[in-house]
């Protein structure tokens, strides 16, 4: 990545400016940086634009969620695709003016709107993140990353980074925030990133992830990385690797902290796609009471795609929480799940949470459950065709209307 990305200058002569932003997010993304770090919860973006523009980014993505998931209902195999998409906003009721771009090699598209001149990018999860405003974008970025990409699978990626002239909203240097340079080192962490426990890309081939509330000994071929956010050694990730005849090389992974470890303000994708490349191996992922999620305002995908048919989720506290949307979306070997102790009056995007649970019978709720606040449910359990509550499943029926004990799919415990 070093050659790939020494010295990288772009500069705006001939190329449209759309082809240009997307050509720098592209290589934002192989340097290693993480959108979330600009655009999520906690990103410097919604810490600069205005109450009014927020609400308009919300309504804009509110829009552009309704249309990928008709898009991807309408798909044969569910796939979400640059002329599906174009379609589906063209014939929303009340649309809004945009354009489709798509990066094959990524296999990721691009949205802008019309009017606003904002921009979004939608991966082939459907998951949508606000990337900034077409008129504010800087004209050049030069990037340098180094070491070389690691190719074993790990929780934790470090890169010395150099980031100038970065994209950016004017009345605000957000490249003067990520101007890193290469005398430094970041990490993802507990608290500056979603991604600090498990890292998607490399999940697939992970067999199971456990957390512990004290430090242990462990063999000499296992491989040990600092994930606090101090980097003072108060989380530590332990990796193994065995090799399976089927599955190759797969990863056992333990995380460590005295008295458990704290979740991110943001942990969306913390465990998606935990085991989904691997074929023959039971894949678990234990110690979750001791993962403190009291911090936590985004659960978006936490679990998505995740290959475990258990998870013990009733320690979470979710009492800050506001975003759920595909929290479990693909567990497709999930048969119960225990969300009793769940507080989700807070939570306003329930989208997909449950979406594709093929196998998931009962989902347990307790006194705290409310989606009185919830103003975005759409596919919240499509194809979960064996699930029942109260009633049996419907297709039709996939909204938060149905996530109630009382004519609804929930089954109702008492919490604890």
């Amino acid at each position: 990545m070093q050659n790939l990305m020494e010295n990288k200058t772009l500069k705006n002569s001939g190329i449209t400016l759309m082809a240009l932003v997307i050509t720098i997010i592209i290589l934002l993304i192989l340097a290693g940086i993480s959108l979330n770090m600009l655009a999520g919860n906690n990103g410097v973006i919604n810490h600069t634009i205005s109450a009014k523009e927020k609400s308009e980014i919300s309504d804009e993505k509110e829009h552009l969620e309704v249309a990928i998931v008709q898009a991807m209902g309408k798909h044969k195999y569910g796939s979400l695709t640059q002329t599906g998409l174009s379609t589906q906003l063209e014939e929303i009721k009340n649309s809004m003016p945009t354009s489709v771009e798509s990066d094959e090699e990524l296999n990721l598209l691009f949205v802008t709107f019309t009017n606003s001149g904002r921009v979004y990018q939608v991966n082939s999860d459907g998951d949508v993140t606000y990337l900034g405003n077409l008129a504010e974008l800087k004209n050049s970025a030069t990037i340098t990353a180094s070491p070389e990409s690691n190719t074993t699978p790990q929780l934790v990626q470090y890169v010395d980074l150099k980031v100038e002239t970065f994209v950016g909203l004017e009345d605000d240097e957000i490249f003067v925030h990520y101007a890193w340079t290469n005398s430094e080192s970041k990490t993802p962490s507990n608290t500056d990133y979603a991604a600090a426990i498990c890292n998607v890309n490399s999940n697939k081939k992970i067999r199971s992830v456990t957390i512990k509330n004290s430090f242990g000994t462990h063999e000499a071929d296992e491989t040990s990385w600092d994930v606090s956010a101090s980097q003072n050694r108060t989380y530590l990730a332990w990796s193994k690797a065995t090799t399976d005849a089927t599955d190759g090389t797969i990863y056992d992974v333990v995380i460590e902290g005295k008295g458990g470890v704290v979740a991110n303000t943001n942990a969306s994708y913390l465990f998606a796609n935990i085991g989904s490349g691997l074929t023959k191996q039971e894949v678990t992922i234990t110690g979750l009471e001791y993962l403190d999620t009291g911090l936590t305002i985004n659960m978006g995908d936490m679990f998505s795609g995740c290959k475990s048919t258990t998870l013990d989720v009733t320690k979470f506290d979710t009492s800050k929480v506001e975003d759920m949307s595909y929290m479990l979306s693909g567990c497709r070997g999930l048969i119960s799940l225990d969300v009793s102790n769940f507080n989700t009056m807070n939570v306003t995007n329930m989208v997909a949470m449950f979406q594709e649970c093929i196998k998931l019978t009962t989902i347990y709720v307790g006194n705290n459950w409310d989606t009185s606040n919830v103003n975005v449910s759409t596919s919240m359990f499509s194809y979960c065709n064996k699930l029942k509550g109260d009633i049996s499943y419907n297709y039709s029926y996939t909204d938060k209307t149905y996530a109630t004990k009382t004519g609804g799919y929930m089954t109702y415990k008492p919490s604890t």
